[in-house]
């Protein structure tokens, strides 16, 4: 973690936090928009990430800081916080609500939370999901709850849909908490089963190729998406009831679909099973150590879903063509995200990386050569830092 977030915590609290969560963005190298359709996904954490620091107060007061986004308040607590009109603020109230439960009597007595760091907002890098998990693992720890691990990326989730009103999925929760450096995490996000899948990131490093567009979840069509899936799970039951969920559907299934479904409901259930199937793939082709397969599976995701599930947008799709085209240092790239901005990641060879960096240069606001990173934990200060 950068000293930096605990002398900025010091210098608007008056004193050193008592508890350090670093909290990791993610790329998204396969699975995009399987994970609320109960489907499978492969996200990567990486180096970008927020920090959360958090001492205890005893005043009944919250004082919440996020200086890279310029925001600051101090809030009574009176019971479970209310959804509140500043948006930023309901990523925070919501993990402090899930959490209530367990810990009412300790967060009563107040806190002071500082949420600072590198990972850019809208990009697509899953930084919702770093203020959401940073809060949850530094107030369970502030309060010695204990919680495991999955419950907090479950309480994460749940402040998501319930005070921010995004029904996203696990995945970005769950990469940020459980991550493990140099592995993608393989994430059934029906059953959640799990592991991690050795990547060879040495010799590779993740660009991240930002649009310059920012995406809002709750502005753009991800809704809209969440909306269309679960109708056309809705009309896919009148043939099929026992059917739990579209991650259920296999090939044959997308097809017979067609028969069943409006024209773009059809669209966007294809990308799901082909989505699905290109995962199931691409662990196999790690486990045998296929890297350009895998990249070949990252270059089809991000057709299906410019294509299929018209999430992409001209800025994502000329940053992708522009990849694709560096032949000798890229051997995958995709949008990742939910879209409508944000970023395209790539694998590239790591020798090559700075020339690829070059080339993009007036075509990307920023590109970013990130590495692998471990899922957040939460740590006590016990000497005062630097």
């Amino acid at each position: 973690m950068d000293a930096s977030s605990t002398i900025e915590f010091r210098r608007r609290f008056g004193r050193d936090p008592l508890v350090r969560v670093r909290a990791p963005g993610r790329v998204n190298l396969l699975g995009e928009h399987t994970d609320y359709t109960g489907g499978l996904v492969l996200p990567l954490a990486i180096d970008l990430g927020l920090d959360a620091l958090a001492s205890p107060r005893a005043d009944g007061v919250m004082g919440l800081e996020a200086p890279r986004m310029g925001k600051s308040a101090r809030l009574r607590i009176d019971g479970v916080p209310p959804v509140h009109k500043e948006p930023w603020l309901n990523y925070i109230l919501g993990v402090a609500a899930e959490l209530w439960p367990h810990a009412g009597k300790t967060l009563e007595r107040g806190f002071d939370l500082l949420i600072d760091g590198d990972l850019p907002a809208g990009a697509g890098l899953a930084s919702s999901a770093a203020v959401t998990v940073g809060t949850a693992y530094a107030l369970s720890a502030l309060a010695d709850l204990r919680i495991a691990d999955i419950d907090l990326v479950r309480a994460a989730q749940r402040a998501e849909h319930r005070y921010v009103g995004v029904q996203c999925g696990i995945m970005d929760q769950a990469a940020s908490a459980l991550a493990v450096r140099d592995h993608v995490l393989f994430l059934d996000c029906r059953t959640l089963e799990m592991r991690s899948v050795p990547l060879a990131m040495r010799g590779l490093v993740a660009a991240v190729c930002h649009t310059g567009v920012q995406h809002s979840l709750r502005e753009s069509g991800y809704n809209q998406r969440v909306a269309e899936c679960a109708e056309a799970l809705a009309l896919l039951r009148r043939e099929r009831p026992a059917l739990g969920c579209l991650g259920e559907l296999r090939p044959s299934d997308g097809t017979a679909a067609r028969s069943i479904l409006p024209e773009t409901l059809a669209r966007r259930v294809e990308h799901i099973v082909f989505e699905n199937e290109r995962v199931r793939e691409a662990t196999k082709c790690l486990d045998r150590g296929d890297l350009r397969a895998f990249g070949r599976l990252m270059f089809e995701s991000h057709e299906s879903l410019r294509d299929r599930y018209e999430v992409s947008c001209p800025e994502l799709d000329a940053l992708f063509e522009a990849a694709r085209s560096q032949e000798d240092a890229v051997i995958g790239a995709k949008m990742t995200g939910a879209g409508f901005g944000g970023a395209v990641v790539c694998l590239v060879r790591e020798e090559r990386a700075l020339a690829f960096q070059e080339r993009l240069r007036g075509r990307a606001p920023t590109v970013a050569l990130c590495r692998s990173a471990d899922g957040a934990r939460a740590s006590l200060c016990t000497r005062r830092s630097p």
